[in-house]
């Protein structure tokens, strides 16, 4: 079996295929079980992973027998069959080779969602710590689960939300102005809130938080100026539940100053303040 050619060319085509997708599917399933953050539904692969892998399979045993009637064309009825190991070989190397790509797939992509801080521009002080301060306002839920998508006013802006492949754009809706964040790591947005925080110096600045899929714990959390320069941007792995308020402004009653509050029912928030703010 597998040594004949041209004859054997749509078993090779079955097999290649098929036990390729097959591999592929079941190792990034098991990566992804080990090393990263399966969603709710990855045990469904043990279903779907050999009926997509029959598919490839028919795929690959039609594509044969057309490569193998070109071939005997383009011989002629005399050419001998020949016999090689040349299929077998190819075969291994190429389930071995899709297993692997699947692992390091898995592996790559957890590495890129790693929590880190993205941008910093020196102007904001980030700190961990309990927060128990006065309640200025809670945010607003740009884009919900359902869908849903709603502007917000801020200075003299008003921003929207655009959802572009693996990034989400928050654009003026008057000038035009914009700035992306990029949510590959998110695998799909759950949810985006935002809230605008007034200072007594300093410019005025727009927090947005992104969230991703449940099981998945993470989410993007960034400050924007007036002008839509990102002047904040942190990958974090989520510490409040998706049906928390994911982020507040609050403020001592002693000053003016607000300052943001993601995480705010959290025992530990992250809490982003301007630095020239007291």
């Amino acid at each position: 079996m597998l040594r004949r050619l041209p004859g054997d060319l749509p078993l090779f085509g079955a097999l290649l295929l098929g036990l390729c997708l097959t591999a592929y599917g079941y190792t990034a399933m098991y990566t992804e079980f080990a090393f990263g953050r399966p969603s709710s539904t990855a045990s469904l692969g043990f279903l779907f992973v050999p009926i997509w892998g029959v598919l490839a399979a028919i795929v690959g045993l039609v594509l044969g027998f057309i490569v193998r009637a070109v071939w005997r064309r383009a011989k002629g009825p005399t050419e001998a069959e020949r016999n090689t190991w040349a299929l077998l070989v190819t075969l291994a190397f190429a389930v071995v080779g899709s297993a692997g790509a699947a692992a390091l797939n898995v592996v790559q992509y957890e590495q890129e969602a790693r929590p880190r801080i993205r941008i910093d521009s020196g102007l904001l002080v980030r700190e961990f710590r309990p927060d128990s301060e006065k309640l200025v306002r809670a945010s607003a839920t740009l884009y919900d689960s359902d869908h849903k998508t709603v502007g917000v006013s801020w200075g003299g802006n008003k921003s929207e939300l655009l959802f572009a492949d693996d990034r989400v754009v928050l654009r003026d809706s008057v000038s035009g102005k914009s700035a992306q964040f990029a949510t590959p790591a998110l695998d799909y947005i759950t949810r985006v809130d935002a809230v605008p925080v007034s200072a007594t110096s300093g410019p005025g600045l727009l927090a947005v938080v992104i969230s991703g899929r449940a099981t998945g714990r993470r989410a993007v959390v960034a400050v924007v100026d007036e002008n839509y320069k990102v002047v904040f941007e942190e990958q974090v792995q989520r510490f409040w539940e998706l049906k928390d308020t994911p982020l507040e402004i609050r403020g001592r009653p002693a000053t003016s100053n607000e300052y943001f509050v993601v995480g705010p029912r959290c025992n530990e928030s992250l809490i982003l303040r301007q630095k020239n703010a007291a």
